[in-house]
């Protein structure tokens, strides 16, 4: 079974009306690393991180994903996302089908 890497996070309240296009350019950044964006989650109510994305490798990559994410590429993506998010996080599961966290 394949692995799937997990980002959640909560909106900056400054930023939380730009959240789409946010998302827009974090998919767009990670899809030449090799990722694939397979799960979109946004909470409107409740307890939860406001957004959880599902990333799996583009079949026919040689990558990893654990690669990927310790990569600089990794790190300048994230250093930039930053300022528009808070309460980050990240990890690397096998891959279900259906929701999860």
């Amino acid at each position: 079974m394949p692995d799937k890497l997990l980002l959640s996070w909560n909106s900056h309240p400054a930023h939380e009306r730009e959240i789409i296009s946010h998302v827009s350019e974090l998919v767009n950044r990670v899809s030449p690393l090799g990722l694939e964006l397979r799960d979109a989650w946004y909470t409107a109510y409740g307890e939860a991180p406001q957004i959880l994305l599902g990333f799996v490798l583009r079949r026919g990559s040689d990558q990893r994903i654990d690669t990927i994410v310790s990569s600089e590429e990794w790190t300048e993506i994230l250093i930039e996302f930053q300022e528009y998010i808070t309460d980050y996080e990240q990890r690397i599961v096998k891959a279900t089908n259906g929701f999860q966290f």
